[in-house]
């Protein structure tokens, strides 16, 4: 059952683009990312990264409106394991199947679910989470049942906890399809059902039936920050990062630095601007020598402080109100968090600490 894990949390994969953060996974027959629409309308290409690749842009090239399936490129050269399947038409009522994904600012998730209502083998299926609290399980989240076999995606989630899965055998039918169509960058038409190239598509109608093709299927969304993500955009800019690797969907990025990774948040209801770099993890034993190095530590800081959170060591900066936001300033606080980041982490890990890509 290890192996069986460790193959499904290969193939999950993160998703961001600026306007959500989101989850999808590899089907290694296809060498695809399949996840739900709604994670990359309006954008022709999003943000990836998975156990096998470090995070990078990739091409959305496959669009189905009709099934709620997009389809993004996978990174060359990176190879998957194969994965067992399951057959959804063998699900019944009440069984528990598990939902399963991860997510930028996260981890890897596995939550349990019902089946509310199995129907046949094309059918939709209605499921209910057995936690309450589980508001990850979002489109694009892998379904499995309890032998670890893929079942298919959840596409949409309802606020009463109850999620609706596509099923693996339409997720196949359609990427057959397009697969078959020879046609590298598409989408289908929501009255013909045919497969077309968006290169050749004229004034947003499909040229066989002229049914009107959804614009942010076809074209990109513009994004447009807000005037303080522009600022920090400037600010990691200056700092010699790239943003459109950096940035994680709303007013979120996230930035490598050595093994810390680095987060910045911008919260637009309370106006303050978060960073921190998350170092390491605590060891499961002998954690007492790391405490007290750490709460030392927090005694000669200046503006930045050490937190444990989820088990993994954060170096915080101290929080910024947008109206005192300077990009001089702030350039000269963030070089010293990223600068004390790539110090501690060192350290750190010499004293027993586990590093963060480390199982």
């Amino acid at each position: 059952m290890q192996t069986e894990q460790n193959n499904i949390k290969s193939i999950l994969i993160k998703i961001a683009s600026p306007q959500v953060i989101s989850t999808g996974f590899v089907l290694p027959q296809y060498n695809l990312i399949i996840t739900a629409l709604k994670n990359i309308y309006g954008n022709k290409q999003v943000l990836i990264s998975g156990k096998r690749f470090p995070r990078t842009l990739a091409k959305v090239l496959f669009t189905d409106p009709i099934n709620n399936i997009a389809c993004i490129e996978v990174p060359a050269g990176v190879l998957f394991p194969k994965i067992k399947t399951g057959d959804t038409g063998k699900l019944h009522e009440d069984e528990t199947v598990l939902a399963m994904n991860c997510l930028f600012a996260d981890d890897f998730n596995l939550y349990n679910a019902k089946v509310l209502k199995a129907g046949k083998k094309d059918n939709y299926l209605k499921l209910i989470t057995s936690n309450l609290k589980c508001e990850k399980v979002i489109p694009g989240t892998a379904l499995l049942n309890e032998q670890l076999e893929l079942l298919g995606m959840i596409v949409n989630r309802a606020d009463n906890e109850i999620c609706t899965a596509l099923p693996l055998n339409t997720i196949l039918k359609s990427i057959d399809e397009y697969s078959t169509s020879g046609i590298n960058r598409a989408t289908r038409c929501n009255g013909c059902k045919n497969i077309l190239s968006i290169n050749e598509l004229k004034n947003s109608a499909c040229p066989n039936c002229q049914t009107p093709i959804d614009e942010y299927l076809i074209k990109e969304k513009k994004h447009e920050p807000v005037p303080t993500a522009k600022k920090l955009e400037e600010i990691i800019k200056k700092l010699n990062y790239e943003t459109a690797i950096s940035r994680v969907g709303m007013n979120y990025w996230e930035i490598e630095e050595g093994s810390a990774l680095i987060r910045i948040a911008f919260d637009d209801k309370s106006r303050y601007i978060k960073a921190n770099a998350v170092l390491c993890k605590l060891p499961d034993e002998e954690k007492h020598n790391i405490y007290e190095y750490l709460l030392m530590e927090n005694n000669y800081l200046k503006g930045l402080s050490f937190s444990i959170q989820q088990g993994n060591i954060v170096l915080a900066m101290m929080q910024i109100h947008e109206t005192d936001l300077h990009i001089k300033t702030a350039v000269k606080l963030f070089k010293y968090l990223f600068y004390k980041a790539d110090d501690y982490d060192d350290t750190l890990i010499e004293m027993g600490a586990v590093p963060l890509q480390d199982e």
